[in-house]
């Protein structure tokens, strides 16, 4: 038989939070402004591979709810069918980085293993920030190509 790998992703977080000086400059917004921010597992297969946080201006999607993101769809299909905002990739870095308790426990890391940190922002059609993603990815289950 052919092995199928099955997407799914577990809302962990989800709150309304203040933009932070540092989040603010990513999404070009004034510190302080109200964002949602939700921390999802991605998994392939039941296997954890990313945990993902997003913040979001409350401006660009008013009404969002922690239940619109538990039935694992997509965000971004989410953004462009209730939000008419088409996203696109704007800034993204990679880092080496040490996770935390949780993350290692999420992630089911070896001891003493290091992940790989995404930064990432989506843009809409006109280049606006739109999404300040911080991505910690295992190691073994990622692979990023430059191009």
């Amino acid at each position: 038989t052919l092995f199928r790998s099955v997407a799914g992703n577990k809302l962990l977080h989800f709150e309304l939070s203040q933009a932070s000086e540092s989040v603010a400059k990513y999404l070009q917004i004034a510190p302080g402004t109200e964002l949602v921010v939700f921390r999802r597992l991605l998994t392939v297969t039941d296997t954890p591979f990313c945990i993902e946080t997003s913040h979001i201006a409350t401006s660009r999607v008013p009404g969002l709810a922690a239940e619109d993101l538990m039935a694992g769809q997509s965000l971004y299909t989410l953004l462009d069918t209730r939000y008419g905002i088409k996203t696109g990739p704007g800034m993204r870095s990679i880092a080496v980085h040490t996770p935390t308790a949780f993350e290692t426990e999420a992630l089911r890391l070896p001891p003493h293993a290091s992940t790989l940190l995404l930064r990432m922002v989506t843009v809409d059609a006109d280049n606006v920030p739109v999404e300040y993603v911080r991505s910690v990815n295992h190691p073994q289950h990622v692979i990023f190509q430059t191009g």
